[in-house]
């Protein structure tokens, strides 16, 4: 069922237990999974879908889903740009990454009310409060996407990849804890900076404004909120603002 989560193709081995492995080699014998030499796994699509929608049931998905996206969140942090010949590598774990996001949408383990959510939809969400294997569940999405989103914006350069991460990531942190969180904060600094690097000034600020505005509604520490101001003088900067700049500079 892990595979069936991924993408159907290059699935690393290492995501899974030592049961599940075992169950791989029962797969391969009747064609229904193969592996390469390189120990990467291949599920046809259609057993994938079957797997998925048939073969799952309801009660065992925020369990899969919450396993894989700890074990990528944890492989995703190990991978840095200094370190291009790892770089496919990790490419993989990072679209995996993306395919278990996407079925955990699918299958309503990850669900938020989101009248655009990057670009400014104002509607509030009391979240999931956290509690419960659903706080798990969606905290292991919100680091495993926000991971991802690290690894397309400074290791691959993938710019379209790390906002649809990071939005994701958004999208667990709005869920568990509604719109006021320190990490609802995060991944609105996290989507920020994927707009700055891409030279979209008025998108980043819409982003860092609304990071400052929560992390001092919620009483984030003044470093945290320093931070912010600095995000938002260096949008200025960019846009040749220098007056508006040097204000934001001096509050950090």
């Amino acid at each position: 069922r892990k595979l069936a989560l991924l993408d159907t193709e290059a699935i690393p081995l290492d995501l899974l237990g030592a049961d599940e492995k075992k169950a791989v080699v029962l797969l391969q014998e009747h064609s229904l999974v193969t592996v390469d030499e390189m120990g990467g796994a291949a599920m046809n699509e259609v057993t994938q879908l079957v797997v998925l929608n048939q073969l799952t049931e309801k009660s065992q998905r925020p369990a899969l889903v919450a396993a894989l996206a700890a074990k990528l969140a944890v492989k995703l942090g190990k991978f840095t740009h200094e370190k291009p010949s790892t770089h496919s590598i990790g490419l993989r774990y990072a679209r995996h990454a993306g395919a278990v996001a996407a079925q955990a949408r699918v299958w309503g383990v990850l669900s938020v009310d989101r009248p655009g959510i990057a670009e400014g939809g104002s509607s509030m969400h009391t979240g999931r409060g956290g509690g419960g294997s659903d706080g798990v569940v969606l905290d292991n999405i919100r680091a495993m996407c926000q991971q991802a989103g690290f690894f397309f914006q400074h290791v691959s350069a993938q710019p379209r990849e790390a906002l649809r991460l990071h939005e994701m990531a958004l999208e667990s942190a709005m869920a568990e804890h509604g719109n006021d969180h320190r990490r609802v904060a995060s991944s609105h600094t996290d989507i920020g900076n994927v707009y700055q690097a891409q030279g979209k000034h008025e998108e980043a600020l819409v982003q860092h404004y609304k990071s400052l505005e929560i992390k001092i509604r919620v009483k984030c520490d003044s470093l945290d909120v320093a931070k912010s101001y600095n995000n938002i003088g260096v949008v200025y900067g960019s846009q040749g603002d220098y007056h508006h700049a040097l204000l934001q500079h001096q509050k950090s």
